[in-house]
């Protein structure tokens, strides 16, 4: 079945809520619409291991272009974090969280 080109812009451009889909389309007539952009969703939604105090689980949808931003957001983080190594920064950060700093 093929995506729908507005279930990709809502998720993969915009990740978007019910109402912003609504509000940015002028209508309040989404249904369909939104059963799509959830069909779409839910190919890419892996569970979590944490949840609510009342037990509801959290899920994280990771598409194919999220994804490669959520990587690049890395790849920049850790070059950032390898200067900051090389120059000493890292002396001013809390030694307890040190640990998360270093690359594994």
């Amino acid at each position: 079945m093929a995506t729908p080109a507005l279930a990709l812009r809502y998720t993969d451009e915009q990740y978007a809520s019910k109402s912003e889909v609504s509000k940015s389309l002028g209508t309040s007539m989404i249904d369909a619409l939104w059963d799509q952009i959830q069909s779409y969703r839910q190919q890419f939604s892996r569970l979590l291991s944490i949840e609510t105090v009342d037990q509801h689980h959290f899920y994280i949808v990771l598409t194919p272009v999220i994804l490669e931003r959520v990587l690049s957001i890395e790849r920049q983080l850790m070059k950032a974090l390898g200067t900051m190594s090389q120059s000493g920064s890292m002396q001013r950060i809390h030694p307890e969280l040190l640990p998360l700093f270093r690359p594994m």
